[in-house]
């Protein structure tokens, strides 16, 4: 193993191979005594500059995580923050139209299956959105979640007696009422959480473009999914049942915002 001398005097320092027994330092001339000679190894040498660059990753760390976070900020600002629209759009909307399809067709993106099992169609307001980080399979192909509201629960007004917010981690739906006017079942009747499937990279960047009170006009397919590792989701089939397996899961193929 190589090994480096480094001046006590002047800090100048030289490898073995390149100043072998050399007791005098090149570059201020000084004796460097034996006591006062400090012998590291090599690897000791890169040890001390891999930390420093360690060191030097940190102190840049800190503005690439401000920077993270000011874009976060500014970004949920922008989706959150209804557009100026010179009339009201529409607010009473129909249910989502479903009919299911007898022999689910089946289409294969990379290594995971998509069985189409229903036609969907839906014009909604959008109650609150999610991005989802790409950390897993289904992340990964389904980047965003979309609560949906139709009939009442599109309406304007109620958006300041039901509030609508995705479980930050979980991708599950939850909601809080100060209004007394029907309860649980009507609310749960009147929305809906949908796992985004963007058919294309068209529907992707529309998708980019939807914000929190938004009416939008889907349509696509409700899909189940199956993944390499055996693990399985299915969409649900219902716009009444709550709890576990009650989102939907929608291949996108068409996003228009009203």
């Amino acid at each position: 193993m190589k090994e480096f001398y480094e001046c006590p005097h002047c800090g100048f320092f030289s490898f073995e191979d390149q100043a072998p027994g050399r007791e005098v330092c090149p570059s201020c001339g000084k004796t460097r005594a034996n006591a006062s000679v400090f012998k590291r190894s090599a690897r000791k040498f890169w040890q001390v500059l891999s930390l420093s660059r360690i060191l030097l990753a940190l102190f840049y760390a800190r503005y690439f995580l401000l920077a993270a976070v000011s874009v976060f900020i500014v970004y949920n600002y922008y989706i959150y923050t209804p557009r100026d629209r010179a009339e009201p759009v529409r607010a009473v909307l129909d249910p989502p139209s479903q009919s299911l399809i007898l022999s689910p067709v089946v289409l294969n993106k990379g290594e995971v299956r998509i069985a189409k099992v229903a036609e969907f169609s839906v014009e909604a307001r959008v109650l609150s959105l999610a991005w989802r980080l790409p950390i897993n399979d289904f992340a990964r192909l389904s980047p965003m979640d979309i609560a949906l509201g139709w009939g009442f629960m599109a309406e304007t007004g109620n958006a300041s007696v039901i509030k609508i917010h995705h479980v930050p981690i979980a991708r599950q739906l939850l909601w809080t009422v100060s209004w007394a006017g029907g309860g649980a079942g009507l609310i749960n009747a009147h929305v809906a959480n949908v796992h985004i499937i963007p058919a294309d990279d068209v529907v992707a960047g529309r998708l980019r473009q939807v914000r929190v009170g938004d009416i939008v006009d889907m349509s696509g397919n409700l899909v189940d999914i199956a993944f390499p590792d055996g693990s399985q989701i299915a969409t649900s089939l219902s716009r009444f049942d709550t709890g576990d397996g009650a989102c939907e899961v929608l291949w996108l193929e068409k996003l228009d915002i009203l």
